[in-house]
């Protein structure tokens, strides 16, 4: 997931908002109905933003489990090389 994908969560919550004042103001529905018909648009607002949520942070830790793993990587390649660089040193002096 990538920072579009922030942008896209975001301009779907203001556009689910959007929606919903629209719906209040066109609606003829009675007060009631009207409420409930927000509570229910609420309710799956929440699951859709709760699964967003979920993804996002799936996403984060792979991410974060590919990075560590590269940086271990550079590391442990970074050592062999500091330690061949040294090898040759100490044997060109001899």
């Amino acid at each position: 997931m990538s920072r579009e994908s922030g942008s896209n969560l975001l301009a779907f919550l203001v556009g689910g908002l959007m929606g919903a004042g629209l719906a209040l103001l066109f609606a003829p529905r009675s007060g009631r109905e009207t409420r409930e018909q927000i509570r229910e648009y609420a309710k799956d607002l929440e699951s859709k933003v709760k699964d967003q949520v979920e993804d996002v942070k799936k996403y984060t830790s792979e991410e974060i489990d590919k990075l560590k793993d590269r940086a271990k990587s550079a590391v442990e390649h970074g050592k062999k090389a500091f330690k061949e660089e040294l090898h040759k040193s100490q044997n060109d002096e001899a």
